[in-house]
Formats: C-alpha cells, sequence, structure tokens
C-alpha cells in the first residue's frame, strides 16, 4: 500500500504540490490523470524518491519512503520516463530484462522463463 500524508513538495523555492494525502491499495492498477502542470510528475518523482518531500510522509507498505535502499524501491517500482535517450540501441525485451535486476543474485543470469 501507498500512503501520502500532507505532502508538500516540488523544485526550487515553488511548491508543485501543496497539503497532498491519499492512499492507494497495493495490487491495483490506478490512474493518474490531471492537465499539464498539475503535478503529475512532480507526485510520481516524489513516490519515487527522485524528489525530496519538503513536508508530510510517504509511506510504502508502512515504512517510510527515506529508509528503503535504492535496490528495495527498484524491487518496489519500474519506471520507464516518456521520453529516453540513451547511446545504447536496447530491444524491448532487453528493457524488459533490466527491470528484473533487483531481483536477481549478483552472479546470476536471466533464463527463457
Amino acid at each position: 500500500m501507498i500512503k501520502v500524508e500532507n505532502l508538500h513538495c516540488g523544485y526550487a523555492e515553488k511548491d508543485i504540490l501543496n497539503d497532498v494525502s491519499f492512499q492507494l491499495p497495493e495490487a491495483e492498477f490506478t490512474t493518474l490523470l490531471g492537465p499539464n502542470g498539475a503535478g503529475k510528475s512532480t507526485l510520481l518523482y516524489a513516490l519515487m524518491g527522485f524528489l525530496k518531500a519538503r513536508k508530510g510522509k510517504i509511506l510504502i507498505r508502512d515504512k517510510e519512503l527515506g529508509h528503503y535502499s535504492r535496490p528495495e524501491l527498484a524491487a518496489i517500482f519500474a519506471y520507464i520516463p516518456q521520453e529516453l535517450h540513451s547511446d545504447f540501441d536496447y530491444s524491448v525485451a532487453d528493457t524488459v530484462l533490466m527491470g528484473r535486476y533487483p531481483f536477481m543474485d549478483i552472479m546470476q543470469s536471466h533464463s527463457p522463463e
């Protein structure tokens, strides 16, 4: 479950999200809709830990976001930006396989399954 309590965050000195609170149950699909500039991307960046909250709390599975390590967060969240510029030409299969890395041992390789 994701729980957000009184979240304030933004960029530089400007808060984009002010006093946002909500709760999302685990293992359900949720849609985030809104006009340009409404704060959708800001909210997603905050939920993934890319953007720090100025005030309020983000809880993932009843644990504060700041108490997770990067590998732990990578095992919970998958993120592919709308525009991705890379020096390498990855196939769709390669991109999907990259999402499996947080679940593998250091010397483990992918299996056909």
